[in-house]
C-alpha cells in the first residue's frame, strides 16, 4: 500500500479472518472477499496435519492432482488481487 497505493492480494485477510473467528461474516466477506475461503482452506489442511501427526496414517495423494489444484487456487487468488489493484 505505501509504494503503490493499492491494496495487496492479501490485504484485509487478517480482518477476514478475526470477524470470521468473532462469527461476523459479513465484515470478514467485506474485508476480503476470499478470506472466508482461505481460512476454510487453512482450517481443513491443519485439521489433517493434526490428524495425521496424532493418528500417525499415511495419505498418498495423486501428485498431478495436488499439482493442478494448488495452481488453480493460487491462480484465483492472485487473479482477484490483480483485479483488487487495477480497481483500486
Amino acid at each position: 500500500m505505501t509504494v503503490t497505493g493499492r491494496e495487496c492480494p492479501s490485504c484485509g485477510l487478517t480482518t477476514s479472518f478475526t470477524a470470521l473467528v468473532h462469527g461476523d461474516w459479513s465484515l470478514a466477506f467485506a474485508a476480503h472477499a476470499l478470506g472466508p475461503l482461505v481460512f476454510a482452506a487453512m482450517a481443513i489442511y491443519a485439521a489433517f496435519a493434526l490428524s495425521k501427526f496424532v493418528f500417525g496414517y499415511r495419505v498418498v495423494l495423486p501428485y498431478r492432482t495436488v499439482l493442478v489444484s494448488s495452481f488453480l487456487l493460487l491462480g484465483i487468488y492472485l487473479g482477484y488481487g490483480l483485479i483488487r489493484m487495477a480497481l483500486g
